[in-house]
């Protein structure tokens, strides 16, 4: 199609060229009004000087061509020259043309002629004129470049990306591996017989221990404050030779008194004072030799004995006792993967809330329920006693069974 528009093209272009020479004497009648022409000057310059003006002829067809100025339709156009016969369009003679293009290419010479006859590919040349515009406008586009100061600056600033919530919940729970098992049942901690999970269950009977030793503490400490009481009547009716005072002293101190006062030679004192110091020996040996001094340094060795268990246990159910019974519990490669930071504070806090540490309720609290639940209860149910075999061979015993009565554990 693009073949046979090419050729029509040419084709007609050629009769329009050749037409003044074949007939050179056509009538005036098909003539064309060159003053019309001319205002309507290409616009891509190409007016050949050509400019129509009014002819006044005479019956010979001689005439007189005028001068005339056009305006195309997006250029400028000047034409003078020498009238002849023939078509205004083809007139023959000196011209002289200075033309403007414009951004559309549309003028309605012998282009825009051809075009209005044959069509032209007007699409292709807007579209041409508008990415000209496009790249070389008159208007000069705005950049949002920063100047290289700043990008330096932002180039030093160190960007961390967040990560997903999603995410980062997933990469614990696999990081954990094993450990996850600790979120299970607080029966399968009283009924496991597995040694992967006797680190953890070691740490809870020693937190029970603990609460039970704590407790008993207080109760040792109340008996003690009650021994004190009945020892300071005793204790009230002694009056030192000098300004010592015997209020809340251990039994340590008060025997360490009575080895003072029988250390001094009181003939070097005066009478009066020397007979002070005497009556004081014989009130505080008496005191101590009394019932209310031995109830007294009874409750005071329970208190000492029950204190210094506490403090053993104490140090089995530290955070470093706790780190140490995860990693026992941990996959072997979770530990070789991570080293020595695997169980980081993270993870540590996750455990303690898991197990009840602290102000957490948790695993912990529930097993002491259940024992609490089990001592009033008349049937419990009995947990299996047996021993459980790990890879190793080593076979171990659920020490938190151990805390039930034998009569609990018949049922």
């Amino acid at each position: 199609m693009a073949l046979t528009r090419s050729a029509l093209l040419i084709l007609s272009a050629s009769a329009f060229v050749l037409a003044p020479a074949l007939s050179p004497d056509l009538p005036g009648s098909y003539g064309f009004n060159d003053q019309a022409f001319a205002k309507n000057g290409n616009g891509n310059g190409n007016g050949n000087g050509n400019g129509g003006g009014n002819a006044n002829g005479n019956s010979g067809g001689n005439g007189n061509g005028g001068n005339s100025a056009g305006n195309g339709n997006s250029g400028n156009s000047a034409s003078s020259g020498s009238g002849g016969k023939g078509l205004g369009l083809f007139k023959r003679g000196n011209s002289k043309s200075s033309q403007a293009r414009s951004s559309n290419g549309n003028g309605k010479g012998l282009g825009g002629f051809l075009n209005n006859v044959f069509g032209g590919n007007k699409k292709a040349g807007n579209s041409g004129s508008r990415r000209q515009t496009a790249s070389r406008g008159g208007t000069k586009s705005q950049s949002h470049r920063l100047p290289k100061a700043e990008r330096a600056t932002l180039a030093a600033v160190s960007v961390t990306p967040l990560a997903s919530p999603n995410v980062k919940q997933k990469n614990f729970n696999a990081k954990l591996g094993r450990l996850n098992s600790l979120k299970r049942n607080y029966r399968a901690y009283i009924n496991s017989n597995s040694p992967h999970l006797a680190s953890i269950v070691a740490y809870i009977d020693a937190t029970l221990t603990y609460d039970s030793l704590a407790a008993e503490l207080a109760i040792a400490e109340e008996n003690l404050d009650s021994a004190r009481v009945l020892l300071a009547e005793t204790l009230d009716v002694i009056t030192p030779y000098d300004e010592f005072a015997y209020e809340d002293l251990s039994s340590e101190e008060l025997e360490a008194r009575l080895a003072e006062l029988e250390g001094i030679d009181d003939t070097e004192l005066p009478l009066e004072q020397a007979a002070a110091l005497q009556a004081e020996r014989t009130a505080l040996a008496e005191a101590l030799e009394s019932d209310a001094y031995t109830a007294f340094t009874e409750a005071e060795t329970a208190y000492n004995n029950q204190e210094a268990d506490l403090d053993d246990a104490g140090e089995a159910t530290s955070d470093e006792a706790l780190r140490e019974a995860l990693v026992a519990m941990a996959n072997e490669n979770r530990i070789r993967e991570y080293g020595e930071d695997y169980v980081d504070d993270e993870m540590l806090d996750w455990a303690k809330e898991i197990l009840g540490v602290g102000d957490f309720y948790g695993k912990i609290d529930e097993i002491r329920e259940f024992e609490e639940a089990s001592e009033d209860d008349d049937v419990v149910e009995a947990p299996d006693l047996s021993e459980g075999t790990g890879e190793t061979g080593d076979r171990y015993i659920n020490p938190l069974k151990l805390r039930l009565k034998p009569s609990e554990i018949s049922g």
